[in-house]
C-alpha cells in the first residue's frame, strides 16, 4: 500500500517514522521543506523507547508524491487545507482514500469541493482527533511521538464505508479505530474550539496594551474556576444545537460527563492535573518589557474561523440562541481585527473567509443532515 502523508508538523513526523517501519507500506510525504527532513525519522515513545523509519520519498512536488496512493493522510492546519486539496486534486489516481487527522473545521464540505473535479474516485475520511500526543524535538528528523491508548474515532463519506477504512487505519496505526454515527460528530466535536476560547477570554478580556507578564502563563495548569464556568455554559449552548438536530451524536458527550466530574471547581481540579498538559504554555509573545497576549495564534487564527465560528453557523440554521458563545466571538474578533458577527449574527465583513456551512451552501437542518450522512 503506498501512502501519502501531506504535512510537515508533528502528526506528520510521527506517521512518516512509524509506518515507514511496517513492511508493504511505501511512505511518501509532501512538505514544503523536503530539504529539512533527514533520510530518516527517529520517534521516541513516552517509555523512553526510540525506533526509526526511512520514508521512501520526502518532496514537495505533489506530481511526485500522490500519484499511485491507495491512501492520502492530510496532517495540517486547516486554513492550509483548501490549497494543499487542490494541488492534490489533478495528481489522485484509482481508488483512493483522502482524509485529515483531525478532521474538525469543515474538512468534509471542503474536501467535497476540492475533489469533486477528480478523475479518480474518491472516498472521504476524517477523525474526530489526532491518533498522537506528539512533539517535535528536530525538526524532520526526530519526534516525540505517544499512540492514544484509546484510538481514535472516525467518519466517512460515503458512510456506508466506514468500517473498511476504519480497517486500514487499525492495521497501519496499531490502534483501535471506531466509527462514528455521522461526520457533524467530528464538525461539531467540543476539542479545541470550545477549551481554548474560553481560557483566552477570562485570561485577558480585561487586556490593555502596554500591560506584560514576566513570564508565559500555564495554560492548563493555571486553569481557573472562571475558566471552567464558561467553558461549561458554551458545552451547554452546543449540547442545546444537538437536540434541534435530528441526527444521533451520542459521541460528544457533555463536558461535565467527559472528564468525570460534576461541577465547575471539580471540572478545574481535573483540568490542572492531566499529565499530559502539564508544562503548556498559554500562547504568548515576548517582547523588551515582557510577554503579552499572541492574538494570531492558532488559539485565534484556527479555533475561531474553524471551529466556533462552525457551531456558530451550526447555531444559526437550527435557530438556537449562544449567548456564551457569542459573548466570546464579539472579544475574539476584536482582538483579531476581524468582523465575523455583528449583534449575534453572522453578517461581518470577514464571515465571507471561514467555513461555515452557510458558505458551503448549507442553510437549512434538512440540507445539514444530508450532508453529514451521505
Amino acid at each position: 500500500m503506498r501512502i501519502a502523508i501531506c504535512g510537515g508538523g508533528n502528526v506528520a513526523h510521527v506517521l512518516a517514522g512509524l509506518l515507514s517501519q511496517k513492511k508493504g507500506l511505501e511512505i511518501r510525504v509532501l512538505t514544503r521543506k523536503p530539504g529539512l527532513w533527514g533520510e530518516s525519522i527517529r520517534v521516541l515513545d513516552d517509555q523512553n523507547r526510540s525506533t526509526t523509519g526511512r520514508p521512501h520519498l520526502i518532496s514537495n512536488q505533489a506530481s511526485e508524491v500522490i500519484p499511485g496512493a491507495d491512501l492520502v493522510i492530510l496532517t495540517l492546519p486547516a486554513y492550509a487545507r483548501a490549497a494543499v486539496l487542490e494541488t492534490v486534486a489533478p495528481h489522485l489516481t484509482g481508488n483512493v482514500w483522502v482524509g485529515s487527522f483531525p478532521g474538525s473545521g469543515g474538512f468534509d464540505w471542503l474536501a467535497q469541493k476540492a475533489l469533486q473535479g477528480a478523475s479518480a474516485s474518491v472516498s472521504i475520511f476524517g477523525a474526530q482527533r489526532v491518533p498522537y500526543i506528539s512533539r517535535i524535538i528536530h525538526y524532520g528528523r526526530e519526534v516525540f511521538g505517544s499512540p492514544k491508548k484509546e484510538g481514535i474515532a472516525i467518519a466517512s463519506i460515503p458512510q456506508s464505508r466506514c468500517s473498511e477504512i476504519a480497517s486500514i487505519l487499525e492495521e497501519i496505526l496499531q490502534m483501535p479505530v471506531s466509527c462514528l454515527n455521522n461526520f457533524l460528530e467530528i464538525t461539531l466535536a467540543t476539542s479545541n474550539p470550545i477549551l481554548h476560547p474560553p481560557r483566552m477570554y477570562t485570561l485577558f478580556r480585561d487586556y490593555e496594551k502596554g500591560r506584560s507578564w514576566q513570564e508565559p502563563i500555564l495554560f492548563y495548569e493555571g486553569w481557573d474556576d472562571a475558566a471552567s464556568e464558561l467553558l461549561i455554559r458554551m458545552d451547554r449552548e452546543v449540547h442545546d444545537i444537538f437536540a434541534r438536530i435530528p441526527l444521533d451524536l451520542s459521541y460528544i458527550l457533555p463536558l461535565l460527563e467527559h472528564y468525570g466530574v460534576g461541577n465547575a471547581q471539580e471540572l478545574t481540579r481535573k483540568i490542572c492535573g492531566i499529565a499530559s498538559f502539564r508544562g503548556i504554555p498559554t500562547p504568548m509573545l515576548k517582547t523588551e518589557d515582557g510577554f503579552i497576549p499572541d492574538f494570531q495564534s492558532r488559539y485565534f487564527t484556527e479555533d475561531i474561523p474553524f471551529g466556533l465560528l462552525i457551531i456558530k453557523g451550526v447555531a444559526a440554521i437550527t435557530d438556537t440562541t449562544t449567548p456564551a458563545i457569542d459573548t466570546v466571538l464579539t472579544w475574539t474578533q476584536e482582538m483579531m481585527h476581524k468582523e465575523y458577527i455583528v449583534g449575534g449574527k453572522l453578517g461581518g465583513k470577514d464571515i465571507a473567509e471561514t467555513p461555515i456551512p452557510q458558505n458551503a451552501g448549507i442553510v437549512t437542518t434538512a440540507e445539514l443532515v444530508r450532508q453529514a450522512t451521505l
